[in-house]
């Protein structure tokens, strides 16, 4: 009945997150009729006329979501006195539970909704409303194993990060209180900015800064320019945007002094990230070690990466440390069926002739799992020193054998890395055939009023359609030859289990296997184009052919690092994409908080001309004016969070708000712990897998 409870209650927070993510957006808003009432009386517009409303439906939505998150914090806080551990009188115990940090997150989902019946729907209180909302998200902490892993790590780093965080501040203020003094103190009345001007109709146009500006040197060094560091917060932001690799490019020095102490912002930035960092790895790994110990534990990390709901509740206690150790029964199930492989592949299996390749990667996975201490790098088939396969096999499975695996004889890997030559140069051919120097007009091409797409379109040179046309051929042969052999072939040479297998079901079989549709998608495109059947482009299905380059996988020389590749994705992906889950809450977090920061002014006196009825607007990156926002929804934040938590920074799109501004500061740092997490748990993943895979396991 529990686990029933929380799936509602986590169906009813997503309910009203998307609720929440589409109100934002403005194809679900509508603007009130008053305004263009407004309009066509010829009175004056108001925000309050003109600024578009959410559809009704979502007030619906919110009430009813509002009514099951009270019913169950109420339901809650009125039997919390029954629990002896929260205290000794009933009193205590209710206070005591609703101090705890997730049941105050709890009462501030609800609040805002009640709270906005008594101050009214004034523009300030409805973004302070808006505000509030973001932090229903936090109520999934309570039903997220991993965001509580990543919460414990948190907080056993606590000390530390936040000493290392005091370090990043102060140095982040000297770094920007020297770039303010270096670049934001020269004062400039110079005619350009304190004259005024005379458009192309002899109209006088205002001075920019009647009474002068700050001022520096333009990048060449030959202009006054005004100065984006007008003040020692705004040089801040570019302290922090730049200390975390973040860089948007909105606000960059340009004088050689001001270059210097970015060059030296880099370095002291990238060296106090690596503090936190470390910490946090070391402390996540720790706890993620200590949850995956016990035999719950470990069921719900290695399955669904995610943490015992009370980890305390499962350890041993001290008095049974020393003769209990937790066992895990996914391991313990691993440990039996590893003997019954070992005992079905011995090591001698590996080095005999008749065995398939497929069979051998399997074989070899299942005795280094078995016994860490055999070197299964030496244990390496005889099979692919002769030129070809067995003699005592029919010619029909000997070709085929040559056609698809690159590890049976000397012969099939000539035929493979031929193969893969042909795949480079029609890769090389697709490349050069998209530059424009290898592209001409067609003569047809007539100039306007005659002109056409179909007649004036660049086609690639002549030179490429023979070359298209020499590979599609080797790729034809190639794929229709081993379709047509086999049959003739064993079940296990094409990594079939079944001992006895049709001869169309086996071709079946073998045709639907991924790298086979691979094949097939790359060949069919031009058929299809020279049959007249789709005259469009195919270049974006042609690009399937150089996943043919995966068939080198098969070489045995390539299988064992793949292999280990793949274990650590498989060991890592159920805690990466845990950690995931809780990117994805901190992204609509940030993205809703940055929404809220940046796109929420109305306005319908800043563009009269381009937005006649109204449109949001912000500052502009230098503060001396206003620009329609480009954050006009909490979903087309998300990109914007990406970028930012990621450390990317494009710089396409950056806030330009105080309040927007700290928090893109926030986001660079939560992104920088949650990509640290990540590394932490595949970092782990690879210090188990590398000793196994390079023969070193104890």
């Amino acid at each position: 009945m529990g686990k029933v409870i929380s799936a509602f209650v986590v169906a009813t927070i997503l309910l009203s997150t998307t609720s929440f993510i589409l109100e934002s957006m403005q194809s679900f808003a509508k603007r009130p009729d008053l305004c263009e009432d407004l309009r066509a009386a010829g009175e004056p517009l108001t925000v309050e006329a003109c600024e578009p409303v959410p559809h009704e439906s979502f007030f619906y939505i919110e009430a009813a979501c509002i009514l099951i998150f009270t019913v169950e914090y109420l339901a809650r806080l009125l039997t919390c006195h029954a629990e002896p551990a929260l205290g000794e009188t009933p009193t205590l115990r209710v206070l005591h539970y609703a101090r705890m940090p997730l049941n105050i997150v709890d009462l501030l989902a609800v609040a805002p909704f009640y709270l906005g019946f008594i101050i009214g729907n004034s523009v300030s209180s409805l973004r302070v409303l808006r505000l509030a909302r973001v932090l229903r998200l936090f109520k999934l902490a309570k039903h997220h194993g991993g965001m509580r892993l990543c919460l414990e790590a948190m907080m056993r780093s606590g000390f530390p990060l936040a000493i290392l965080m005091f370090f990043n501040v102060i140095v982040g203020i000297i770094f920007a209180c020297v770039m303010f003094f270096v670049e934001g103190q020269r004062f400039s009345v110079a005619p350009q900015f304190t004259q005024p001007r005379t458009d192309m109709f002899n109209n006088t146009v205002p001075a920019p800064f009647p009474t002068g500006v700050f001022v520096r040197i333009d990048a060449q060094g030959e202009h006054e320019v005004q100065t984006p560091f007008r003040s020692i917060p705004i040089a801040l932001w570019w302290a922090f945007s730049t200390m975390t690799t973040v860089g948007y490019g909105d606000i960059v020095p340009t004088t050689l002094p001001g270059k210097i102490v970015g060059v030296m912002c880099f370095y002291c930035g990238v060296i106090l990230l690596a503090l936190p960092i470390g910490v946090l790895s070391s402390n996540f790994e720790n706890a993620y070690s200590q949850a995956s110990s016990h035999s719950q534990g470990c069921l719900l990390m290695s399955t669904f990466g995610i943490a015992p709901r009370d980890p305390q509740s499962l350890r041993p206690r001290q008095s049974e440390t020393a003769l209990v150790k937790p066992v895990c029964f996914q391991d313990l199930r691993r440990k039996q069926s590893e003997e019954k492989i070992k005992k079905k592949f011995p090591t001698w299996w590996l080095t005999t002739s008749h065995v398939s390749v497929p069979a051998i990667s399997s074989a070899k996975t299942a005795v280094r799992a078995a016994d860490p201490k055999v070197n299964v790098q030496q244990m390496q088939p005889a099979r692919g020193s002769r030129w070809f396969p067995e003699e005592e096999v029919s010619w029909s499975r000997q070709l085929f054998l040559i056609m698809s695996d690159p590890g049976s004889s000397r012969a099939s890997n000539v035929v493979s890395w031929f193969v893969t030559a042909v795949i480079m140069v029609a890769t090389v051919s697709m490349l050069l055939e998209s530059l424009p120097e290898f592209n001409v007009t067609p003569a047809e091409c007539k100039p306007w009023p005659e002109i056409t797409i179909a007649s004036c379109r660049p086609v690639p040179r002549p030179a490429f359609e023979y070359v298209e046309l020499v590979c599609m051929i080797v790729f034809t042969i190639d794929y229709v030859l081993r379709l047509a052999l086999v049959h003739r072939a064993l079940p296990q040479d094409i990594g079939l289990v079944e001992k006895e297998v049709g001869r169309l079901k086996m071709t079946w079989k073998y045709a639907i296997q991924v790298l086979n549709l691979v094949d097939f998608f790359a060949i069919a495109p031009y058929y299809i184009s020279l049959s007249g059947l789709y005259q469009g482009s195919t270049a974006a299905l042609r690009v399937l052919r150089l996943v043919r380059v995966f068939r080198l996988l098969k070489s045995p020389k390539l299988r064992d690092g793949v292999e280990m590749i793949i274990n650590i994705v498989g060991d890592s992906l159920p805690g990466i994409l845990s950690v995931f889950s809780l990117t994805s809450i901190v992204c609509i977090l940030f993205s809703s908080s940055l929404w809220i920061a940046e796109g929420t002014e109305y306005s319908v006196s800043a563009f009269p001309n381009e937005y006649p009825l109204g449109v949001y607007i912000r500052p502009t990156k230098y503060g001396y004016g206003v620009e329609p926002t480009p954050f006009t929804s909490i979903s087309h934040c998300f990109w914007w969070f990406f970028v930012t938590a990621t450390t990317v920074g494009y710089g396409d799109e950056y806030p330009t708000t105080t309040l927007g501004r700290l928090t893109a500061i926030g986001s660079f740092y939560a992104g920088i712990v949650l990509v640290a997490i990540k590394l932490t748990i595949v970092g782990r993943a690879l210090k188990r897998q590398f000793p196994q895979w390079n023969g070193q396991a104890a």
